[in-house]
């Protein structure tokens, strides 16, 4: 287990005492089939400065204190150490806390803009009694925190630790609660319990705890427009920056020691780091774990074995687990109601990771920067500047009909009237995105403003973008976020780092500044991570035209976990959100499409986990 927490407070020991407790109970009745906490995992709580109390294990942070009593812990993999410690003048062999203690004294609060690499990284300073907690810009490390009714604060790097230590004093968010069962998106720092909040992606968050209750402040030090955009001469050299970009992502994520896991795919973003790490002479340290799916239209396998051959390192292959149990580990590792949708995949690679050995995942999400699949709205204006119409005339040919009129259509959608036509007309769009048939009560979609929120939501994805740079970027801030954090939580509780090589800042800015022209051709996104991988991969998975949607897969989930979710009746949380007839209705319809599937299993799923928190009624038997 990768969890830590601490508190300040004067019964911070005696609090998470007795969080350790809970956790090291609710792991021997479970006899270690519950991942947040295995028993062989042993959590020690600690007075480590005058009014801080922590609790970790061996393996969760690092700490370090000062001789003026400032405290650091850090949960950290950190790029360019030398630089970092050359500029403050200290030995680069120093630990990571020590080392961030050290840029602590030079820049203060202005510490986290100066780190570069995954990190969570809390300070303790008793003299101004001030709480700094912060995160690198992707979110990859996690950190939240929490207001004590006694007037402290206490912070974890997993919400489950602090469910434990608020106890009775918690309450679910239901407009959050709301909005992820509408499918929409939420605050990034708010979580489904109110007073429980995430430190966001590029964010410092700060607690004064003189005269009384916390003094909370939220300082931003990263933002989009921290990337900087790169102006080289020539297709040739943007295309060796990238190249170098992702070879150097990939070698930092690898390391010199240990074994690496890889969710495997027959997709071109995980075959290129499996491909780079080989290359560079990992191969030994390497257990790319490939989850075959129970579909036959969404198997990959052909390819993967291809990937294997090439490589020279063998694929483990497992199968995805849809079904309740795994359902219930998911919502324990997580800590709170919520759930990526293709977690039956997602928890298959991470129990193969952890049954390899491995301390460490990578993954291939953020690899869609250079995929170049983006609206035509995105797309018309950078031509417009960028002069690139012969690119965008000699790609056409090359795509279908179908893709030719979206084209046409998505151009349309960013004209100033498409606004006011959406607010009259968006009734299709609306259903297709949302569903037809929605569970939340009228009462509840009015109070909440949920019927305002989709409108809102929709009408964003009609405006358009100012260019593709721009599309790329809200996609990140808006998209990747939410499954980085999930699957890192998911990942800490079993003892595993994930990590994300196409997440590097450095390959992020190389993305992001890379000329229209270059992200398509003959046909193909993915331009300059194809010319980087030529040979390293095979040639016919390289040219690979078509990538599985995994449409089928989800309705194959959905079809066999409703009928087992929907024995629960609502537990009391629900009741006043959920109309009972709308959600036996679209039980009853037995055949799903991928919005309404959504809907309804994400309403399903959450109530599940609220009966394991607070049952009130036997289960039905099935009809």
């Amino acid at each position: 287990m990768r969890t830590f927490a601490g508190a300040v407070a004067d019964d911070g020991r005696a609090r998470l005492l007795g969080v350790a407790r809970r956790m090291t109970s609710e792991a021997e009745v479970s006899g270690g089939a519950a991942p947040s906490t295995p028993p062989s995992v042993k959590l020690a709580v600690d007075e480590v400065a005058s009014g801080l109390a922590v609790l970790r294990t061996a393996r969760s942070c690092e700490v370090a204190i000062g001789l003026d009593g400032v405290v650091a812990l850090v949960a950290a993999r950190l790029d360019e150490r030398a630089s970092l410690a050359a500029r403050l003048g200290v030995d680069a062999a120093l630990g990571d806390a020590e080392l961030l203690l050290a840029g602590y004294r030079r820049w203060s609060a202005a510490l986290p803009g100066e780190v570069v690499g995954d990190f969570a990284l809390v300070l303790w300073d008793p003299a101004e009694r001030r709480l700094l907690c912060a995160v690198d810009p992707q979110g990859i490390g996690l950190l939240f925190t929490a207001e004590l009714p006694t007037g402290g604060v206490a912070f974890a790097s997993h919400p489950t630790p602090l469910r434990h230590l608020l106890g009775d004093e918690l309450r679910l968010d239901t407009e959050i609660l709301a909005r992820y069962l509408c499918r929409l998106p939420t605050e990034p720092s708010r979580t489904s319990f109110v007073g429980l909040r995430r430190v966001a992606p590029g964010t410092t968050v700060a607690f004064q705890l003189r005269d009384g209750s916390p003094r909370r402040t939220v300082q931003r030090y990263w933002d989009l427009s921290s990337f900087p955009r790169l102006q080289l001469r020539s297709p040739e050299e943007y295309l060796e920056a990238y190249r170098s970009a992702l070879e150097r992502a990939v070698t930092r994520r690898i390391g010199g020691e240990g074994i690496v896991a890889i969710a495997q795919s027959g997709g071109l973003d995980s075959a290129s780091i499996l491909g780079l790490a080989a290359r560079g002479g990992a191969g030994p340290r390497l257990r790319p774990i490939y989850v075959a799916p129970l579909e036959a239209s969404c198997d990959e396998s052909e390819l993967v074995t291809q990937l294997e051959g090439h490589v020279g390192v063998p694929v483990l292959e497992r199968r995805p687990a849809a079904d309740l149990e795994t359902l219930r580990r998911v919502g324990e590792a997580v800590g709170e109601p919520r759930y990526l949708d293709h977690f039956p995949i997602a928890w298959s690679v991470l129990e193969g990771a952890r049954a390899a050995g491995a301390t460490r995942l990578l993954t291939g999400l953020y690899g869609d920067l250079v995929s170049g699949s983006v609206p035509a709205s995105a797309w018309l204006p950078s031509l417009l500047r960028a002069h690139a119409w012969a690119t965008w005339w000699a790609e056409l040919p090359r795509t279908s009909h179908w893709r030719m009129l979206r084209t046409a259509l998505g151009s349309i959608r960013s004209l100033p009237t498409s606004e006011p036509l959406l607010r009259h007309r968006g009734g299709r769009l609306r259903s297709r995105w949302f569903g037809e048939v929605s569970c939340l009560s009228p009462s509840a979609r009015r109070e909440l403003g949920i019927d305002v929120a989709e409108e809102e939501f929709l009408i964003h994805v009609a405006r358009g973008h100012r260019d593709v740079a721009d599309y790329r970027a809200r996609w990140l801030a808006a998209s990747a976020p939410e499954e980085t954090e999930l699957l890192g939580r998911a990942a800490a509780v079993m003892g595993i780092e994930a990590a994300h090589p196409f997440g590097d800042r450095d390959l992020m800015a190389v993305s992001l500044s890379l000329p229209l022209a270059l992200l398509r051709k003959n046909g193909l996104g993915r331009h300059p991570l194809r010319v980087a991988v030529t040979g390293t991969v095979p040639e016919g998975l390289r040219t690979w035209q078509r990538k599985i949607l995994f449409t089928d897969f989800y309705r194959g989930m959905f079809a066999r976990l409703i009928p087992e979710l929907a024995r629960l009746p609502l537990a009391e949380p629900l009741r006043p959100l959920l109309s009972s007839h709308r959600l036996e209705a679209l039980v009853r319809k037995g055949s799903w499409s991928y919005p309404e599937g959504a809907h309804l299993w994400r309403c399903l799923a959450v109530n599940a986990w609220l009966w394991k928190h607070s049952p009130k009624e036997p289960p039905r038997p099935p009809r």
